[in-house]
């Protein structure tokens, strides 16, 4: 059997810590689905925006290797086998995700709370039918087990100016990263870019960016503070030695927001 992409994803999210664990628990974000300009697929979307949420078959097109024992994102549980889990790292690289359909313009669908990179090669789409997918009282195994606790994020005025700069200069979208990855375990160090600071402060790396938080354990609450630059001043004395070729925007930056 030869299977063929169809189309391809187009969204902001770039990089694996940018996507969240499952598209139900992403963040408000949106992506498009971008068939092959191809008679037969506009004749093949008839009657699917009837629907509201779909089933996007997918390639993991970043993985190269797979892993027959993985760890699932859960402190409490082993390593699994990786068909009890749904780790990227697959033999086949063949994905699933169920997604919002919000519209349907010719060949292009868009979608919201996805779990999609940009340059996704999308395999095949599917109607989402409840009676048939939605199993609500089914067991789950280690997935009920685990205690996870969800915390809510606040962001200091400061901070939502420094990001929305970054945003706008970078490309970088620090907000949709930081609801991401500090949703849950805001402290672990060990699967994230985390470092303790003192006390229940710490800093989150994303990519050259640093962003400092606190954590209030009791009431489940992240408060973001600020960003910053992850170069040492004197980095930006050797703008040739630019590996990320960023060190003119973070230049920028400091002028804005200079080091503490």
């Amino acid at each position: 059997m030869q299977i063929e992409h169809i189309g391809v994803v187009k969204c902001q999210q770039r990089f694996r810590y940018e996507a969240p664990r499952q598209g139900s628990i992403a963040p408000a974000n949106e992506a498009l689905i971008v068939l092959k300009d191809d008679k037969s697929f506009t004749e093949a979307l008839n009657g699917l925006s009837e629907f509201e949420y779909i089933w996007v078959i997918y390639e993991f097109h970043l993985n190269q290797t797979w892993h027959p024992l993985v760890r699932p994102p859960s402190d409490d549980v082993g390593k699994l086998g990786v068909f009890a889990t749904r780790s990227p790292h697959r033999p086949n690289r063949i994905g699933m995700s169920c997604v919002r359909l919000a519209e349907i313009t010719k060949i292009t669908l868009r979608i919201e709370k996805h779990d999609l990179l940009d340059g996704t090669p999308v395999l095949d789409i599917k109607p989402y039918i409840p009676y048939a997918d939605s199993f609500p009282n089914a067991s789950a195994g280690w997935v009920d087990r685990r205690e996870e606790i969800e915390y809510k994020l606040s962001i200091d005025c400061l901070a939502a100016r420094q990001m929305e700069w970054v945003k706008e200069n970078a490309g970088w979208d620090l907000k949709n990263f930081l609801l991401i990855q500090l949703r849950t375990e805001p402290d672990n160090g060990v699967r994230k870019r985390i470092k303790h600071i003192k006390e229940n402060s710490y800093v989150i790396s994303y990519r050259t960016w640093r962003i400092e938080y606190q954590i209030d354990f009791e009431d489940c609450l992240v408060n973001i503070l600020c960003v910053s630059t992850g170069y040492e001043s004197s980095a930006f004395n050797f703008v040739s030695d630019d590996v990320f070729n960023d060190k003119e925007i973070h230049k920028l930056f400091v002028k804005k927001y200079p080091f503490n």
